[in-house]
């Protein structure tokens, strides 16, 4: 975030090439995404209860940035939810 700015174009290894801003969005994205889970699965929660919570729902369709419908299928959401429990779970161990 420090090289370039405010007009540089970001070439992200997937996805279309984008502006800081939308990189900053992303990263704020992806935390806000991180905690809901954390939150969630620290109270016990699995994947599927986890993939019915509105709010997750909500952090989730931030990154729908094609408005595609429906964005994720159910097994790609799913998988979406177990890696991120998985991060949470290494983060434990360090």
């Amino acid at each position: 975030m420090k090289l370039g700015d405010e007009e540089s174009l970001i070439v992200p290894g997937h996805g279309a090439p984008a502006r800081k801003l939308s990189l900053l969005e992303f990263r704020k994205n992806t935390s806000e995404w991180i905690m809901r889970v954390r939150e969630l699965h620290q109270k016990g929660w699995d994947e599927d209860r986890i993939m019915n919570d509105a709010q997750a729902k909500s952090i989730v369709e931030k990154f729908n940035l094609g408005g595609r419908s429906p964005f994720l299928s159910q097994e790609a959401f799913k998988r979406f939810v177990e890696r991120t429990i998985s991060v949470v779970e290494k983060e434990k161990g360090m």
